[in-house]
């Protein structure tokens, strides 16, 4: 896959690159788990590359050992997201 030059991912890109849904993609930004940048005329999303790929991995790997969301926005973030989310 060709590197963007700015070293930002598009969503599908991401997608296709982790095996992840777009909408579980979506899903995690939304909950500030992932990290984007948003710009241009259609405020399309772009992640990136290097920091989003390893926030991933984190994720997974804590998904594996049993951890819920909301732990892992707590392990991942210090809880700073879960009381807007999941309230």
């Amino acid at each position: 896959m060709e590197k963007n030059k700015n070293g930002l991912l598009k969503p599908a890109e991401l997608a296709k690159r982790t095996g992840l849904r777009m909408s579980t993609i979506n899903c995690w930004a939304n909950m500030g788990l992932l990290p984007f940048k948003q710009g241009g005329p259609r405020l399309m999303r772009r992640y990136p590359e290097e920091e989003v790929l390893i926030r991933i991995q984190q994720i997974k790997n804590l998904k594996q050992k049993g951890l819920t969301l909301p732990e892992i926005i707590q392990e991942l973030c210090g809880g700073r997201n879960e009381e807007k989310i999941f309230r």
